[in-house]
């Protein structure tokens, strides 16, 4: 029995360190400092995060990173710096979301949302939870995005962030996206999984429009296979 439990217990401990180990963090990649909207992706998906032992009720999770810091700005009046979180709680009730008093966006459940600063909570143009970066989307005379192209956004923002790890990419993705990686893939592909979540399938895809469109003859370097490999890891199919 000892034995039993120490195996679970290990196995326990790699699970959590492989997913400490996967997920982003803001020393991986050159983000913004968020001292000012600039660099912030237009729209972030919102995902529920289902109330634990910790926390009395689900949230729901509108910000571009899970891990949180602290952004300190000089200020001249006071003469001194502040220090404030990177993330603000609203309370959303009767279809208005608000923080102290101030509306801060729309929403039409009843719920408790964690927001990213610089951002209003929204909904997609499929009738999702995004959040909008403050001076785009409907509330600024902007069109609203899908839920999948949110999700893009974010994939895209990651990467021009120097982040390289498409794993890490995935696995940070899957915490602000309902039904995770493989649901974004397929809502980008028009609902279809099949292709766009195996990595086979669609990497034989992209062979098959290459050579119907070059001949079936056409040679294809490994330099190529490693770019449609990229595309396929993002969903892309042909």
């Amino acid at each position: 029995m000892k034995k039993i439990i120490t195996t679970t217990l290990l196995s326990i401990v790699f699970s959590l360190y492989g997913q400490v180990a996967m997920a982003i963090g803001y020393q991986h990649g050159s983000f913004p400092d968020e001292l000012s909207p600039q660099g912030l992706p237009e729209a972030i998906p919102c995902s529920f995060q289902r109330k634990t032992h910790l926390t009395n009720e689900g949230t729901l999770n509108c910000v571009w990173l899970m891990s949180s810091r602290n952004i300190t700005e000089w200020s001249a009046q006071q003469g001194r710096n502040l220090n404030y979180p990177n993330k603000y709680e609203a309370v959303c009730r009767k279809g208005t979301c608000r923080v102290q008093g101030t509306v801060v966006g729309n929403h039409p459940k009843d719920e408790n949302v964690r927001l990213s600063i610089w951002y209003y909570m929204g909904q997609s143009s499929d009738g999702k939870p995004v959040a909008y970066l403050k001076g785009f989307g409907p509330a600024f005379d902007g069109e609203a995005v899908s839920y999948a192209e949110a999700g893009q956004m974010l994939v895209e923002f990651y990467e021009n962030s120097g982040i390289d790890n498409q794993k890490a990419i995935q696995f940070e993705l899957s915490q602000h996206y309902d039904g995770g990686w493989e649901q974004f893939q397929a809502d980008l592909n028009g609902g279809n999984a099949s292709a766009s979540t195996n990595p086979e399938q669609c990497l034989n895809a992209w062979i098959k429009a290459f050579r119907d469109d070059v001949g079936e003859d056409a040679m294809i370097v490994g330099e190529q296979l490693d770019e449609w490999k990229g595309w396929c890891s993002k969903g892309k199919l042909p």
